[in-house]
């Protein structure tokens, strides 16, 4: 046996061990932090049931800007914003996870796959190269609205904002669309199409 086996060994067993003590140390400070919230909160008292939801939800905002910056987004708010006990979303707009802010990014960052796909991946007459990789499904419904990566490929540079306008809108709309997806399929289905539309999508065909 070699002598890295036991440490390794040791190391592996105390790996539990140190996630409890992290856990019961977040659990510490979040239970001092209610208790001073509480304190401050004089016009709203909470319940012990109420203070043991805001803290699971707490946990939450922690794991995901840690603890420091929960505290400090807490304080800030309570010194600040209200004399009545936060909500979780003014705490979290505090934090910097406004949602709305997150979405742009990921709508931003999004756009930036797209432009990187057609650049490396994709090309007007053959289509996507073998080694092109699977798009995500939201952003292929963003795509698809936008008819196509041909359309986005011939953006100007007038018309580059309007078309990411359509792009976030899109992308906004892709879990809904998900969702609708079979009752907008049960609702359609056995239904003819009108005149006008069979007529466009037999030009579509052709072209």
């Amino acid at each position: 046996m070699s002598q890295t086996e036991p440490n390794e060994r040791k190391s592996k067993l105390m790996m539990p061990s140190q996630v409890q003590a992290d856990a019961l140390s977040l659990a510490t400070r979040l239970a001092k932090l209610m208790a001073w919230a509480r304190a401050m909160s004089l016009k709203q008292p909470l319940t012990d049931a109420q203070a043991d939801v805001h803290m699971e939800e707490w946990a939450l905002i922690a794991r995901e800007i840690g603890f420091e910056a929960l505290s400090e987004a807490v304080h800030e708010v309570m010194r600040n914003d209200t004399e009545w006990f936060p909500s979780v979303k003014a705490i979290r707009e505090r934090g910097g996870l406004k949602q709305e802010d997150r979405l742009q990014v990921e709508i931003n960052a999004a756009w930036d796959l797209v432009q990187n796909y057609i650049a490396r991946f994709w090309h007007p007459d053959l289509g996507p190269r073998r080694n092109a990789p699977a798009i995500p499904p939201r952003i292929e419904y963003a795509i698809r609205q936008l008819r196509g990566l041909r359309r986005i490929s011939m953006r100007s540079y007038e018309s580059e904002p309007f078309m990411r306008r359509e792009f976030a809108e899109a992308y906004r709309l892709a879990p809904l669309a998900d969702e609708m997806r079979p009752q907008l399929a049960a609702s359609f289905e056995g239904k003819a199409l009108p005149s006008g539309l069979k007529r466009l999508a037999a030009m579509k065909k052709m072209g």
